[in-house]
């Protein structure tokens, strides 16, 4: 949940310094923030992991040791496919941001400082899935509401396909499926990372970093593709949103 207030208010900021300061000085803002919790990690953050359970390389940085530690993650299929559908998942979702910004202002006319208040409403519809998630976990079970998620997931992305070929100029009819997709990522994500963490207890920082590796590659897969075969229309975004549901929902169904 509060991973979904970043998206929610950072457009709406952006806007308005873009507004008054050109939009470069977004990037300056960008660094003074990542430098400011940067220091705070430094000086604040403190080591949980137990002594025992750390490397002997906790000091030097070993290319062999990270390499064998993804070498073990990767032969567990639950770990991978956890992994992945989180990954596509998160690709599906970065076709959107990168696409609906352009297609909002350039073919609806929304302004540049204003369009943040309707990017927030992905990220609110995203808080209300995870209330139903943390509701959902303790009577369904974390597989029932990760099926969950990516049904809904699927549903709201296939209504949002349809809208932006039939509706592609109302708001509401793109906003409303878009609203039930982001629900649903909500419990994709929480479970998915759920699972893929609690395969072998000992490695979740390793866990951790291949499933980030995993996101963070996609998602730049997803947003290039995006990018290329953008047409002034959300067809193609829509359409990559609702293909990474169907194919996450056949990778869970495999597990």
């Amino acid at each position: 949940m509060v991973i979904a207030l970043s998206p929610m208010v950072a457009p709406i900021f952006g806007g308005k310094i873009a507004d008054l300061w050109g939009w470069k000085s977004c990037f300056f803002i960008m660094a003074l923030v990542a430098a400011t919790i940067w220091f705070a990690t430094v000086i604040c953050l403190k080591e949980s992991l137990s002594p025992e359970n750390r490397t002997e390389n906790k000091i030097r940085f070993s290319a062999r040791l990270l390499l064998d530690t993804y070498g073990q993650l990767l032969k567990r299929r639950e770990i991978v496919t956890y992994s992945l559908i989180s990954a596509i998942t998160l690709g599906g979702l970065w076709a959107w941001i990168v696409e609906a910004p352009f297609y909002m202002i350039n073919q609806l006319g929304i302004k540049s400082v204003d369009y943040g208040y309707y990017a927030a409403l992905g990220p609110g519809a995203y808080i209300l899935g995870t209330f139903l998630n943390r509701k959902g976990v303790i009577f369904y079970g974390v597989e029932r509401m990760l099926a969950f998620g990516l049904w809904l997931m699927i549903l709201g992305a296939g209504l949002t396909f349809i809208a932006s070929i039939y509706f592609p100029l109302s708001l509401t009819a793109l906003y409303i499926p878009f609203s039930i997709y982001s629900i649903g990522l909500a419990p994709v994500f929480a479970n998915a990372v759920t699972k893929a963490m609690a395969v072998i207890p000992s490695q979740r920082g390793g866990a951790s970093a291949l499933l980030n590796s995993l996101e963070m590659g996609i998602s730049s897969l997803c947003a290039f593709a995006v990018s290329f075969l953008s047409n002034g229309t959300l067809i193609p975004c829509t359409l990559m949103m609702l293909g990474s549901g169907i194919i996450c929902a056949l990778m869970f169904s495999s597990t």
